[in-house]
């Protein structure tokens, strides 16, 4: 009788110490202290989502025009909260929008928070735009700018075809490269990184390429870009303001 009192002291022992610990495990939990964020990149002409290869659009300067290439890098994002405290991510992101598996990309251990602002580059900067500085993918090699021209990668290719003066298809393909057309993106907008995970839309308006401070016009300025540096230094600049973005959860 003894002993087997002796064994339900213990055992209650045993299950009390558990009861606490597991109490105590549970209180002493913390929420994540850093958060994820994952970027769609979503194409626009003006309020319309952009279907490939088709004549239903039209810039600034009256040229109907249709897109079926559109591949660009972004690199060194960086998000800032109110306080000026910054998350800064050194990564190169390549994206295609045409494809579902290139639309995006996701940057991590961001401090949960809220930030106000977002910031990036168009390209790649000065450091790594070199010959072969990126991994020898087939997207990259694809994206290198010709030794000749000084070399490194094209930072975005937006190519199609439009409507010139006499009612002739003609094809475009406006090219930015070289370490003088780095474009900086700058966006004020609300990011509240309060979850795990938080996704936004990245959305780009090719019309802004075209306009705004500089209206280009396929007809007078030129239709390939990539010789010209009077040509990419207006689309560099048009191209500053070309992206909004979207909080999409």
């Amino acid at each position: 009788m003894y002993k087997d009192k002796k064994i339900n002291v213990v055992f209650l022992i045993k299950g009390l110490v558990l009861f606490f610990l597991f109490f105590s495990c549970k209180k002493h939990e913390y929420p994540p202290q850093f958060s994820k964020a994952q970027f769609t990149l979503q194409v626009k002409a003006d309020n319309s989502m952009l279907e490939w290869d088709t004549v239903k659009y039209q810039n600034a300067a009256g040229n109907k025009y249709a897109i079926h290439t559109l591949n660009l890098y972004i690199s060194n994002i960086v998000m800032k909260t109110s306080d000026n405290q910054k998350y800064i991510s050194k990564k190169i992101f390549y994206l295609d929008p045409s494809i579902s598996s290139k639309n995006y990309f996701s940057i991590d251990s961001i401090p949960l928070g809220e930030y106000t602002e977002i910031s990036f580059y168009l390209g790649i900067d000065s450091t790594r735009n070199k010959i072969f500085a990126l991994p020898a993918t087939t997207d990259n090699l694809n994206m290198a700018w010709p030794d000749i021209m000084g070399g490194g990668y094209h930072f975005i290719k937006l190519e199609g075809y439009y409507i010139d003066t006499i009612n002739v298809k003609r094809g475009f393909a406006v090219h930015l490269g070289k370490n003088t057309n780095l474009a900086s993106i700058k966006i004020s907008h609300p990011m509240s990184q309060k979850t795990a995970n938080q996704k936004y839309v990245l959305a780009f308006d090719v019309n802004e390429v075209f306009t705004n401070p500089y209206i280009y016009n396929f007809n007078i300025d030129n239709n390939y870009t990539m010789a010209d540096a009077g040509a990419m230094l207006k689309i560099k600049t048009n191209i500053s303001d070309a992206f909004k973005i979207y909080e999409n959860n």
